[in-house]
């Protein structure tokens, strides 16, 4: 199941309000291709396929009644519309947690970001501890 990568943020990472964002996902505990750079997953050649994409995005206790945290996975630089999660806030100063795994057919030199958006009114970070993104190619299928 290669090739295959998983990264964390090396730090909290501030989002601003109602943007998107491309997160810094600084920190690889492998990546068996060299193919995760500049933070971005990028297919390499001879090695199109379907690719298992996942990703987990947190914010600490600040989200409030109505906010969202939402993760989008880009696919050379635009939203892929199937690959979005998001979290609605239930009552003040609440931690929000996205857990997403998707199916993406990729083909040599694609590539994927990972993106995050809140609309909390300010500014709000995201944790590194709990914030990661990952990928592998499923074998023959």
């Amino acid at each position: 199941n290669t090739p295959s990568f998983y990264g964390i943020l090396a730090s909290d990472q501030t989002l601003n309000n109602a943007t998107w964002t491309k997160l810094s996902i600084a920190t690889e505990s492998w990546d068996t291709d060299s193919a995760f750079a500049s933070n971005k997953f990028t297919i390499p050649s001879g090695e199109g396929g379907k690719y298992v994409i996942g990703f987990s995005i947190a914010t600490p206790s600040t989200m409030d009644d109505g906010e969202r945290l939402i993760g989008q996975l880009y696919k050379n630089g635009s939203s892929v519309t199937q690959s979005v999660a998001n979290d609605l806030s239930p009552t003040t100063d609440r931690d929000l947690f996205i857990n997403h795994t998707t199916l993406l057919n990729l083909s040599a030199t694609d590539y994927v970001e990972l993106y995050a958006y809140q609309n909390d009114g300010t500014t709000r970070d995201i944790l590194a501890n709990h914030t990661s993104f990952w990928a592998f190619k499923l074998g023959a299928v």
